[in-house]
């Protein structure tokens, strides 16, 4: 994930203190917010966090009201989102329809959903391997029951093949 680093200085601090800013000022910071999404390659903005993609394309769209609701449940909730969806995961907030956002925006792609897993215990018990541990995606709903996969593979040393 790329760090925020594209953006200007200034510009990253009008968003971090957006909420607080008057309404007169705000039209300002819209339109530079905006000038500075159409300058930037597409592939840097897509390099953006989740989050970051999405408060980017509000401050660029002038949708200040919801912005400004982001902002705060951000700083209530760091790094809390929810995942939508597995095949075509696309993020969803709080007060923000992800139908209304552009799918570059809302989707993710395979690395921003990654696994996050540990292994606690591997022992051979009369004959059989038992694995013992956990993974999951954060942000995604764990799944119960029916809806749980599990898939072990199990290779030859020195092999490709199963």
């Amino acid at each position: 994930m790329a760090s925020l680093e594209a953006i200007p200085e200034e510009l990253s601090r009008l968003m971090k203190y957006f909420p607080e800013t008057p309404a007169e000022e705000r039209p300002a910071f819209h339109s530079a917010a905006k000038d500075f999404l159409d300058r930037a390659a597409p592939k840097i903005v897509r390099q953006f966090s989740p989050m970051a993609r999405v408060k980017w394309h509000l401050a660029a769209s002038g949708r200040g009201e919801e912005l400004a609701g982001l902002l705060h449940y951000e700083r209530e909730n760091p790094g809390a989102f929810s995942v939508k969806g597995l095949r075509r995961a696309r993020i969803e907030l709080p007060g923000i329809e992800s139908s209304s956002l552009p799918s570059s925006v809302r989707n993710f792609n395979r690395s921003e959903l990654p696994v996050r897993g540990k292994l606690l215990d591997l022992v051979w018990e009369d004959g059989k391997l038992v694995v013992k541990g956990y993974a999951y995606i954060p942000n995604v709903p764990s799944a119960t029951g029916k809806r749980s996969l599990r898939v072990a593979v199990l290779r030859r040393q020195g092999s490709r093949s199963a």
